[in-house]
């Protein structure tokens, strides 16, 4: 009897030994997360467009005391004396507007065109004269037929207690324009005459195409001079 029994106590732990035990799965190392993460691709803000300030627009003062007159001009004119105007020859500005239909003057006040670079204008600004040889009101006051070539006269303007008579002169030819509009005053036996004048290219001739200028604020900005021409004594 007891040697049954101590069989049957080995066969059960046997069996018992014989049952599978699951198996115990290695703990894998943490991942180096540095090493393994692709970098995200750099994003930043970025920075706000910076918006050009506009030089501010002011009047400035041109004061001839040797020629007995002033002038009122937008700082957005650059004046330009003597062999400047004469020979036409400073770099990077355009004198076109200065000498019109081959006129010679003492000086001239040029319209900076960089605002204007995208529209079809060439050149504007205005020329001032002391004409020399019209020594009477009647000439100063009579325009010639050269003068008036494809023009008209015009009724006169007054401007800073000064009375101009007037003229417009127009041309074109290839697709380019321009226009004068010629102020003459009488002061001292001499005559002074303002010429403002812009001249401007088909908006077509260029490729692409530019947009076209305003033309009324143009001449809003050339007649600020004469508007501000004064005699002093």
């Amino acid at each position: 009897m007891k040697k049954y029994f101590i069989i049957a106590t080995i066969l059960f732990l046997a069996a018992a030994c014989s049952k599978q035990q699951p198996a115990v799965q290695p703990v894998q190392p943490a991942q180096n997360q540095q090493g393994t993460t692709t970098p995200a691709t750099a994003t930043s803000t970025p920075a706000k467009p910076v918006t050009p300030t506009t030089p501010s627009v002011s009047l400035e003062v041109y004061n001839n005391a040797a020629e007995h007159f002033k002038i009122l001009y937008l700082n957005n004119f650059t004046l330009f004396t003597g062999a400047k105007v004469k020979a036409n020859n400073t770099k990077g500005v355009n004198f076109s507007a200065c000498v019109p239909y081959g006129l010679m003057p003492d000086m001239c006040f040029v319209l900076n065109g960089q605002p204007y670079l995208n529209t079809n204008l060439g050149s504007a600004g205005v020329a001032v004269s002391v004409l020399k040889n019209k020594t009477t009101i009647g000439d100063c006051g009579t325009f010639s037929a050269l003068d008036l070539a494809g023009g008209h006269t015009t009724d006169a303007v007054q401007g800073n207690g000064v009375v101009f008579v007037t003229a417009v002169n127009t041309d074109a030819g290839a697709g380019n324009f321009s226009e004068t509009h010629y102020n003459r005053a009488f002061y001292g036996n001499l005559c002074y005459e303002l010429d403002e004048t812009a001249r401007w290219t088909n908006a077509e001739n260029y490729s692409p195409p530019r947009t076209e200028f305003d033309r009324t604020d143009i001449w809003n900005k050339l007649d600020v001079l004469r508007n501000g021409f004064e005699f002093v004594k």
